[in-house]
């Protein structure tokens, strides 16, 4: 886009680049990837807690250098868990 206009995907990002619905609540991409900011923002979270939950087992994340990175579908299994994880 060359002259400056902005696509309705990329309207709806903010400066932390997450999406936004309608009602400004960040919108979870099952294939997405996010730091763990992102992350701690979208399940409001700090990011002590975010480790503490990756080290025993409850947040999956990968690992770039020494940065953790989350998929959207993991950040929804840590909200929505299925009865075979408790």
């Amino acid at each position: 886009m060359n002259n400056g206009e902005v696509s309705g995907e990329d309207e709806r990002r903010t400066s932390k680049s997450l999406f936004r619905t309608p009602s400004g609540t960040p919108e979870i991409r099952a294939n997405a990837v996010y730091t763990i900011s992102e992350a701690c923002e979208i399940l409001r979270i700090s990011e002590a807690t975010a480790r503490r939950l990756v080290k025993v087992g409850v947040l999956k994340s990968g690992r770039v250098g020494r940065s953790h990175r989350f998929l959207g579908i993991h950040l929804l299994d840590a909200l929505y868990p299925s009865d075979e994880n408790w």
